[in-house]
């Protein structure tokens, strides 16, 4: 199914679409999933999933190919991400969005709708993450902007876990893929980018891998 079908069939329904690969939950209005997303800010704000080791991996990975001088964190809730890559890569530039009510109060966070950009944004970032992609209401959108935000040798890094599967769609996370639905899903939403690698993570309690855009 191409992906403008896949949301069109999704936005709207009484339920939420879904099949093995991906689902997206219906989002009736977006001042109903603004309003979901800042109350789980709010619930977990001292909640930290990306983890320090995997983190490291990747900026590994990252380096390894080439200079990161840049680095953009979607969806980073309280900041522990921007400061694992500081950790890993020295002093860099790295900046995460929010979306949460008062995210700014955090060090390196804007509060940001990660599915929009920035024109200073463009073709800017070495390296751009997340693991808050299943917060997408409308993924195709999201991943667009983020490859859009590259320079011609950037990566978008996206980590994926059990709890970022189809059984986990709901109304906090809206959309939620399989490793290989999650693959396949970038390289239809991704062009002219698609998927080159795939990353195991060093720590893998919930099944932690990261699928690599370049």
């Amino acid at each position: 199914m191409q992906i403008k079908q896949f949301v069109k069939l999704a936005i709207g329904r009484v339920r939420q679409w879904s099949g093995p690969a991906f689902a997206i939950q219906r989002v009736r209005t977006y001042d109903e999933y603004v309003r979901t997303q800042r109350a789980g800010f709010e619930a977990k704000r001292a909640t930290v999933f990306a983890r320090p080791e995997n983190i490291a991996a990747i900026a590994s990975y990252a380096a390894a190919r080439g200079p990161v001088r840049s680095v953009l964190c979607h969806g980073t809730r309280n900041g522990a991400e921007q400061r694992f890559f500081r950790e890993a890569l020295g002093d860099v530039t790295v900046l995460g969005t929010e979306i949460g009510e008062g995210a700014s109060t955090y060090p390196n966070t804007i509060e940001w709708d990660f599915h929009e950009t920035k024109p200073e944004w463009i073709g800017a970032w070495d390296l751009i993450y997340s693991n808050s992609w299943d917060h997408a209401f409308n993924p195709e959108k999201a991943i667009k902007a983020w490859v859009s935000c590259l320079r011609p040798n950037g990566i978008l890094v996206l980590e994926h876990s059990e709890h970022h599967t189809v059984a986990h769609v709901r109304d906090l996370d809206p959309f939620g893929a399989s490793f290989s639905g999650l693959i396949k899903f970038c390289n239809l939403a991704a062009v002219p980018r698609s998927v080159i690698a795939t990353l195991s993570l060093p720590y893998r309690l919930n099944d932690q891998r990261a699928v690599v855009i370049g």
